[in-house]
């Protein structure tokens, strides 16, 4: 993983977070209307659906970071199938050869 890698996931995270704060100054909005008495239906609605774009936007984060971690565990499995491959035909090539000072102490 490169360090541009780890930026945009730093990015990504603080997306999410900007998100949450957002999406719980919206709600703390919607009761307030309640406590004033403003929650008329064309309000609520206005509210909620401010709510609900913003959840979006937090539920595509998220989905993203997850696929971003499927993929880089698969990245990290193939890789260490490759090295302990690698390694089996190290030692098979030593053992045929018997140059033994190559092997792991």
């Amino acid at each position: 993983m490169s360090e541009d890698d780890l930026q945009i996931q730093k990015e990504t995270l603080a997306q999410i977070d900007t998100t949450l704060h957002q999406v719980r100054a919206a709600i703390a909005e919607a009761i307030g209307y309640i406590e004033r008495q403003e929650d008329g239906p064309l309000t609520m609605r206005l509210a909620l659906n401010a709510i609900r774009q913003q959840v979006d936007t937090l539920e595509d984060e998220v989905y993203g970071l997850h696929y971003t971690a499927i993929s880089l565990t698969r990245i990290a499995v193939r890789l260490r199938e490759q090295r302990d491959e690698a390694l089996r035909q190290r030692d098979l090539l030593v053992a045929v050869s018997g140059l033994t000072e190559y092997l792991d102490a």
